[in-house]
């Protein structure tokens, strides 16, 4: 899936000040420590300052703002931290209806998921497209539910500024979305249908948003395993 293509990355993005080597190495790398020998350690304490190096640029960067077409309906999943809101995923619905799942990560390469009016999805990461599929057409003849993935690498990115740029901001609760256990879930859905069960199976689900502005309803999800 996307959110695992992305997931090592994303989960070094962390602010400097609040992760620790062996925050790092325990919670983003699953390594155990006492196992570690001195060796270990200094390839493992260069790759650390590495990556929270890139967690610094990453965070200083400003969250994408709204282009030029008003009708387009855009979604965020955000982390607080103390220099305020970092963007880590968000959704974009097109004037078209068309649906772009997007991390907010290196320009190069660009990650994101698109799910379009005739019902092609895929994922594209360097420009290069993955796992296409053939789904529902984005019209009134939707039925039931399509699961878009469950997507995991977050941390507190590009700063928000100005939250109008966005329609809806979903907060994630504290530790939610750390480590390798927070995930955020997309699904479509019919009017009165719900997510199929099984994909949420083993999680715990802390916060939902239904956004009802246009057919299909978009679900997201943020668990905790």
């Amino acid at each position: 899936m996307l959110g695992e293509s992305v997931g090592d990355f994303g989960q070094t993005l962390r602010d400097k000040n609040k992760v620790t080597y062996e925050q790092w190495l325990r919670d983003v790398q699953s390594v155990e420590i006492e196992k570690m020998s001195d060796a270990d350690h200094v390839i493992w304490r260069q790759q650390y300052e590495e990556a929270m190096q890139r967690a610094a640029e990453w965070s200083e960067q400003a969250a994408p703002s709204r282009g030029p077409q008003p009708k387009d309906r855009r979604y965020a999943i955000v982390i607080e931290d103390d220099d305020g809101v970092g963007l880590t995923f968000w959704i974009k619905r097109s004037s078209k209806g068309e649906i772009f799942l997007l991390y907010p990560r290196d320009a190069a390469m660009n990650p994101h998921a698109s799910y379009h009016h005739d019902g092609t999805y895929h994922q594209k990461t360097f420009d290069i497209k993955t796992n296409a599929q053939k789904r529902q057409p984005l019209d009134a003849g939707f039925k039931g539910t399509e699961h878009l993935g469950m997507f995991g690498g977050h941390g507190a990115g590009p700063r928000i500024k100005d939250l109008s740029h966005f329609d809806d901001v979903l907060v994630a609760p504290p530790g939610s979305l750390s480590g390798k256990s927070g995930f955020i879930f997309v699904d479509l859905i019919a009017p009165g249908a719900s997510p199929a069960p099984h994909h949420r199976e083993g999680h715990c689900i802390v916060a939902e948003r239904v956004y009802q502005d246009a057919m299909p309803w978009i679900v997201v999800a943020i668990a905790a395993r």
